[in-house]
């Protein structure tokens, strides 16, 4: 099944791609983007979520229901799952534990 997506969206995580991939250190850390511009580096990192994660969504939560300690909580779950192979769990994986708080946090301050 091929899932269409619209080209503002494909745009919008290629940028935020881009940009997370750009801040990296030579260690692979976001320590320098995260110093110089703390909730603009959350947003990028939350950008991402966006791509699947709207807001109203029924088939995929929409993670404004969600405090950020329950955020938190389950991506670090996908995160440590050894035999965990979704989507979500690929993405947990990629991001420190620093990284999944300051997304969480930037969920839940900007929820509606």
């Amino acid at each position: 099944m091929s899932v269409l997506i619209k080209p503002a969206a494909r745009a919008a995580v290629c940028i935020a791609v881009l940009a997370t991939v750009s801040c990296r250190s030579p260690e692979g850390s976001h320590d320098n983007a995260a110093a110089i511009d703390p909730m603009g580096h959350a947003a990028v990192l939350a950008s991402v979520c966006s791509g699947c994660h709207v807001p109203g969504g029924t088939a995929i939560s929409d993670l404004s229901q969600f405090s950020s300690a329950r955020l938190e909580a389950l991506m670090l779950t996908y995160k440590n799952a050894a035999d965990g192979t979704t989507a979500m769990h690929r993405m947990a994986r990629g991001y420190s534990e620093a990284e999944i708080r300051t997304i969480s946090q930037f969920i839940e301050a900007t929820a509606p």
